[in-house]
């Protein structure tokens, strides 16, 4: 069954197809810039509902994880890889550690051996914020970036078909060059028809490997 987030994702694509490509032109181009031009706004804004997607579903994850509720071992792994990026990534020598009935915890941060001391929940909500702020300051969704998202809820964007990712890359690669430089700067024109089979392409890729977002991790 499709997540929430996806479900969301599909109705906002199929609403600005709605929008910007619809009704589709029944012979191939040239196209007017009127119709160029609505097809380029299709791909900023699909972009921007493909990113939203990708932030939201990684949020819930991490909430999932944090909330207990994946099974034993997925919810340990994802917590860890979380504290782990909340510490801006822990060398061995960092601990981790309860002490105390109150359930203080003790974290020793890489070589400074800087000792800070605070209780277990104001700890866990430290680490819940600072993943929240990550996603807020994601801008794009495009190689370093998403693997920035993906790698403190224990995921790999290997873990992802190589097809979806390729395709993500090439979909975002040209929206970068309309919303920095205008279409008619970056000499840009997009077919409306190719636009339509493109994003549903990517639709059908995601809605089979969001699954791996919730995937037990072992």
């Amino acid at each position: 069954m499709p997540s929430r987030e996806f479900v969301v994702l599909e109705r906002a694509i199929n609403r600005l197809k709605k929008q910007f490509l619809e009704p589709l032109p029944t012979t191939v181009g040239p196209y007017s810039d009127v119709i160029s031009g609505r097809a380029s706004a299709f791909r900023v804004l699909a972009c921007g509902e493909l990113e939203y997607f990708f932030e939201t579903r990684c949020q819930a994850v991490a909430n999932r994880a944090l909330d207990g509720k994946y099974d034993r071992t997925t919810n340990l792994c994802i917590v860890a890889a979380l504290i782990a990026s909340h510490l801006e990534g822990p060398s061995s020598e960092d601990v981790l550690e309860s002490e105390g009935e109150d359930g203080d915890l003790i974290v020793r941060i890489g070589a400074k051996k800087r000792m800070s001391k605070i209780g277990y929940a104001a700890f866990m909500a430290a680490v819940k914020t600072s993943y929240l702020s990550l996603i807020e300051n994601n801008h794009g969704i495009r190689g370093r970036r998403l693997k920035k998202m993906m790698t403190p809820i224990a995921l790999s964007v290997e873990d992802f078909d190589s097809t979806l990712i390729s395709s993500v890359e090439s979909y975002f690669g040209i929206r970068g060059k309309i919303a920095h430089t205008g279409s008619v700067s970056a000499k840009v024109a997009l077919d409306p028809r190719v636009e339509s089979t493109t994003i549903d392409g990517i639709l059908a890729l995601l809605k089979t490997e969001e699954a791996r977002f919730s995937a037990s991790r072992t």
